[in-house]
């Protein structure tokens, strides 16, 4: 799979398999070296110098809050820095703006742990406790400590089903891409029982991200299938506040076109831009 091929399938998860359109907000960010994709950037503020990439390139992102599928899709590119380093996992919290580092008891921390080939990436949801670093899983009942995690779901829990639609990474490629996407029902985070400052997923107009990769990552779990530990020796991260997103109907395809999704993808993004 070339780059182009590669980022036009992570942009291609924004979709859910639908009979109707969709009224949907999205982001979506190219590095540029991928042909054809850069002039689709929601923010042309996001430039490749916007990010961190000490635990590698992160050459595209790409996340979707759909109102009438009550989804979010997340996806994102990444490949060899110049020091070689690829990541493994990554986490992130997301809001409607603000930065949301540092916001403790509000937000969802969101883990992709893409450690294990044979039996594939997890993913896990705690409350975030608004510290910055390994520990931004634990404690988010807002008191800014490391305690005991707030859990909300996991992909190893017997419920996973339930609010899970997709979760996959699409290995290295010829061009040293790797690709990590996970779309969820919003419900599990929405609806959780967070306190009266809870804010779930939602975004319209902007967003501010909080994301952080991860190279070399150790991650354990616990019986229930919660993250124990996540530590890794380098990290990578990017930070933003009020990024400009776009709202619309997007076409939604069948799932027997799920497989085709590469040209489905560059084909709305294409017609996204003809009509702005």
């Amino acid at each position: 799979m070339n780059q182009f091929k590669a980022l036009a399938f992570a942009g291609a998860t924004l979709f859910v398999a639908s009979q109707s359109n969709a009224q949907a907000n999205h982001f979506f960010y190219s590095d540029g070296t991928i042909p054809n994709t850069s002039q689709f950037n929601t923010d042309s503020s996001v430039t490749a110098n916007s990010f961190n990439h000490s635990a590698g390139q992160i050459r595209g992102v790409v996340a979707e809050d759909n109102k009438t599928a009550n989804t979010f899709t997340w996806s994102t590119t990444l490949g060899k820095n110049t020091g070689g380093k690829q990541a493994d996992a990554f986490w992130l919290v997301l809001n409607d703006g603000p930065n949301p580092k540092g916001i403790a008891g509000q937000l969802a921390a969101i883990y992709f742990d893409n450690t294990d080939k044979v039996k594939g990436p997890k993913l896990s949801i705690y409350g975030y406790n608004g510290l910055n670093g390994s520990t931004s899983f634990k404690d988010g009942n807002g008191d800014g400590t490391a305690g005991d995690a707030v859990k909300i779901a996991s992909s190893l829990s017997s419920n996973a089903s339930t609010w899970l639609k997709t979760i996959r990474s699409d290995e290295v490629d010829a061009s040293g891409n790797r690709t990590m996407r996970f779309t969820i029902n919003k419900d599990i985070v929405n609806k959780f029982a967070g306190g009266p400052n809870w804010e779930g997923i939602n975004f319209t107009t902007s967003l501010g991200m909080w994301f952080h990769t991860t190279t070399s990552t150790t991650a354990t779990y616990g019986s229930d299938g919660f993250l124990t530990n996540f530590s890794y020796p380098t990290q990578g991260w990017g930070d933003f506040t009020n990024l400009k997103t776009k709202s619309g109907v997007a076409p939604v395809p069948e799932p027997a076109t799920m497989a085709a999704l590469g040209l489905g993808a560059l084909g709305l993004l294409r017609r996204k831009k003809k009509s702005s």
